[in-house]
């Protein structure tokens, strides 16, 4: 009796939870389909996609295109009330890398080339996105100033600290994607 009960309390639960023990028919009614289906799932291959928002946080870009996607920015060290640019300085980008489904798989960080005299920073994230990978969920971060100067005090002026995402996508003539965060600054340590 108690194995009985056993296989009638399992029935009973596969049958509660949606799960037939009834194997799939073609012949039993065509607009509902109960029980589990033993064709395997196919994504469509010609299915749109849609580049939504304007923001890295919710692009999606093509599984199959060679778009280079840039993140530029600008560093500068706050001195009383003016802002000089900081050669040197960098920027880090972290994001989601996320799978062909699009889902998200590992965090991914990359350091951004150090910043010109005019405290210019560019960096090309396909350049380190591994292959079969995608980006999502980028922020921008300030990282390091530059090593010779005493302006090293990192700020939150425009999500420095907290994360700025990437904003304003602008797509230039070799089909690159290059978004823009707000300035980063730093100011002069106290002595």
């Amino acid at each position: 009796t108690i194995v009985v009960f056993a296989l009638l309390s399992i029935a009973s639960a596969e049958y509660r939870s949606g799960r037939s023990l009834k194997p799939y028919r073609s012949d039993d009614r065509p607009s509902y389909k109960a029980g589990r289906s033993l064709e395997t799932y196919e994504p469509e291959e010609n299915a749109p996609s849609y580049k939504s928002g304007h923001s890295l946080h919710s692009y999606k870009p093509l599984e199959k295109s060679d778009d280079a996607i840039n993140i530029q920015g600008m560093i500068y060290c706050r001195e009383s009330k003016d802002l000089i640019p900081m050669q040197g300085a960098t920027a880090r980008v972290t994001c989601m890398l996320k799978d062909k489904y699009g889902d998200e798989k590992a965090p991914f960080s990359v350091k951004t080339p150090v910043t010109d005299k005019k405290g210019y920073f560019l960096i090309n994230l396909a350049n380190y996105t591994p292959p079969g990978y995608t980006l999502g969920s980028c922020r921008v971060f300030l990282n390091e100033p530059a090593d010779y100067c005493d302006c090293n005090v990192p700020t939150d002026t425009n999500d420095g600290l907290s994360g700025a995402h990437p904003s304003k996508p602008r797509r230039l003539s070799d089909n690159a994607i290059i978004y823009s965060v707000a300035p980063f600054v730093f100011k002069l340590s106290s002595k």
